[in-house]
């Protein structure tokens, strides 16, 4: 969700380059949360990695989470900030520190990938 759609891009086009076929769908808001949209992309990829710029407690990828359980429960990933308090600074290095890199997202693509073969 959000900005960083533009490194998940960034993992897209790399996973691409390697070889894999990532789906990449751009959820714009959390409530109301494209159910169908979750499903589906759930029922086509058989995992989920959910990206968001903040805590994922509570957040877009406990959103998926809550929609997948009850209906077609797969694999998920969430790269996002871990259990803390954020900092202030220049953004892409803040985004970098709190695991949100481009190799964040490609790591977690190849986690949820591996959990499904």
């Amino acid at each position: 969700t959000g900005t960083m759609l533009t490194r998940v891009l960034q993992a897209a086009s790399k996973l691409k380059s390697e070889g894999f076929n990532p789906r990449i769908v751009n959820i714009h808001t959390i409530k109301p949360i494209d159910q169908n949209l979750i499903r589906d992309s759930a029922e086509k990829t058989g995992f989920i990695v959910t990206v968001e710029e903040h805590n994922i407690l509570g957040g877009f990828g406990s959103s998926v989470s809550e929609v997948l359980c009850q209906s077609n429960p797969v694999p998920q990933e969430m790269v996002g900030i871990s259990d803390q308090f954020a900092e202030s600074g220049p953004y892409d290095q803040l985004l970098d520190k709190y695991g949100l890199g481009v190799w964040n997202i490609i790591h977690a693509y190849k986690q949820g990938l591996a959990r499904v073969k």
